[in-house]
């Protein structure tokens, strides 16, 4: 049976609304499963005015989130900059300073039960009436969303790539690398495995690599990297394969006395 999501919706999902920002221009891009919250209560209205252009994504990063070191010291491991210098990364006087752009897949939430949540939790109000997202959206299972979410937030996400270039795009979860994969439209026959981490390169109209596409579980989350050695590790690794395929100048100017 073919779903017909709201259109509304469908164009705030195909949008970059929900993502935390930072710099569009930056080398390293970082893309989280979900956006941090998910408010209480939600009117068709919200989705009126989503981001389209990633340009709207800029702005300073203020260094308030718990895995804010974890995430600054991973991006400053892999530009070689100091670990412990998180103004290079999160810098709320200035944007254009910052060596990341933060992105998440999903705008929403689900907490701890995505599954469960996604029918159950009533938090979208039509007409006085709430409504669970499955019931709103008629995408029934959590797995409906995600694949929805995969094909049209990538092509969006794709596009951006294209004309901002970044060198290293860094997505949390190894367990979903093939969906980050087709999210970012890497090369799909060129994925390859590293004991902590799945990459796989961005392929120009050229034919050659023009940037890379790493699945790894960090950000100090309970399940990820949570120590100075586990991220510096993983960052050098990283640094490793973007330099053996896009070269040495990859980072241009952010690359700091450490490289």
């Amino acid at each position: 049976m073919e779903v017909k999501v709201p259109e509304v919706f469908a164009k705030y999902i195909s949008s970059f609304s929900g993502c935390m920002g930072g710099n569009p221009e930056a080398p390293i891009w970082l893309c989280i499963d979900h956006s941090c919250k998910t408010p209480d209560v939600i009117t068709p209205s919200f989705f009126d005015a989503p981001i389209e252009d990633i340009s709207g994504l800029l702005k300073g990063l203020p260094a308030s989130c718990p895995v804010s070191s974890s995430i600054a010291a991973l991006a400053n491991d892999i530009v070689g900059q100091p670990a412990e210098d998180v103004s290079k990364v999160f810098n709320d006087k200035d944007p254009k300073a910052q060596s990341i752009l933060t992105l998440a897949v999903s705008p929403f939430s689900f907490g701890d039960n995505p599954v469960q949540n996604w029918k159950e939790e009533k938090v979208i109000e039509v007409d006085g009436k709430k409504l669970s997202f499955a019931e709103y959206t008629g995408l029934p299972e959590f797995k409906d969303y995600w694949d929805f979410l995969i094909a049209q937030r990538g092509k969006v996400f794709a596009e951006a790539a294209k004309k901002y270039a970044p060198k290293v795009i860094v997505c949390e979860g190894i367990n979903k690398y093939k969906e980050y994969f087709k999210l970012w439209q890497a090369d799909l026959t060129n994925v390859r495995a590293h004991d902590a981490f799945y990459y796989a390169p961005i392929i120009g109209m050229d034919g050659k690599p023009v940037g890379m596409v790493f699945a790894t579980d960090l950000f100090g989350t309970p399940n990820g990297i949570d120590n100075t050695y586990h991220i510096e590790r993983i960052a050098l690794q990283i640094r490793h394969f973007a330099v053996a395929e896009l070269g040495d100048k990859v980072f241009g100017s952010f690359v700091g006395p450490n490289f």
